[in-house]
């Protein structure tokens, strides 16, 4: 079973639509772990490229459609870093 960030379990997915030109990037990234900074505190990055990369091959996504990927998989774990970071500096839960 999957956790969230602070070790509970996730709230039940909603379901959202998904354009098919993407969904290779959307099942590559349900399978990446996002780059974490821990410290002081704890600083969400992102997603590396090597996992990526890696869950493609998983995945066997084929090559051609790497480069993209990479690009969809990196832009979806910016934006889930900087949600997640925000919530924290602001004390949400």
């Amino acid at each position: 079973m999957r956790e969230d960030a602070d070790g509970s379990e996730p709230d039940a997915p909603a379901e959202i639509p998904v354009w098919w030109c993407l969904w290779s990037a959307v099942e590559v990234f349900e399978r990446c772990e996002m780059a974490v900074v821990g410290g002081m505190g704890v600083h969400y990055q992102g997603i590396t490229s090597g996992e990526v990369y890696s869950a493609c091959m998983l995945l066997r996504v084929p090559r051609r459609e790497w480069p993209e990927v990479v690009d969809d998989v990196q832009h979806m774990g910016r934006t889930v870093a900087r949600a997640i970071n925000a919530k924290v500096q602001s004390g949400g839960s």
